[in-house]
């Protein structure tokens, strides 16, 4: 795991030997755009639809005045639909995602949310990112449309212990990982099935 103004070691622990770097290669797509629960409602509405990373979603439904008035004088939605969504949970849960994001997940009481980056092993970002703490073991994390293959695959390999985490220290492994769920609910199903547990 990452811990900001730790030395590295100059060897691994005793046994432990390099991971190989996480590597992906993005999905071949088809030409048909996929769409959210919401899509026909929005083209009922008027919306004047768009692609965005192999999704149809909408872009305006009037004009940007009008639109600016609507939501300054009653509300505006924003179908989030296409996004990822990720929910982590299990035992020590935080220490997994506090080995993976910049901000301190442990902070997070039930109900509360953060805006945080994910990070590639160099540290670069992954992806920003928006964690809920839904229960005490249970979070979820919402991340953006072009990332979400991405962000399941290395989640995935990281929780597997698969991949490196610290280009620095190649052996080490996040924390809490054996112990951390995954379930991606993208799906309007997938959320469904999860309340139901």
């Amino acid at each position: 795991p990452y811990w900001i103004g730790q030395r590295e070691r100059a060897e691994p622990p005793a046994g432990l030997e390099p991971l190989p770097s996480f590597t992906w290669e993005a999905p071949a797509r088809g030409t048909e755009p996929a769409h959210t629960p919401l899509y026909e409602l929005q083209r009922q509405a008027g919306a004047q639809m768009v692609r965005y990373h192999g999704w149809e979603t909408p872009a305006m439904y009037s004009t940007v005045p009008e639109e600016q008035r609507a939501v300054r004088t009653a509300a505006g939605l924003f179908d989030l639909g296409y996004m990822g969504l990720f929910e982590l949970s299990g035992k020590d849960v935080h220490l997994f995602l506090d080995s993976l994001t910049t901000n301190d997940v442990s902070r997070l009481c039930v109900g509360d949310s953060q805006y945080s980056f994910l990070l590639n092993p160099d540290g670069s970002v992954l992806d920003d990112i928006w964690l809920y703490r839904v229960a005490p073991s249970q979070y979820w994390m919402v991340t953006n449309a072009g990332n979400r293959e991405r962000v399941a695959a290395w989640l995935e390999a990281v929780r597997a212990g698969e991949v490196r985490v610290d280009e620095r220290r190649p052996w080490s492994r996040a924390l809490a990982a054996e112990t951390a769920i995954i379930a991606d609910l993208t799906s309007a199903s997938a959320i469904r099935e999860a309340r139901s547990h």
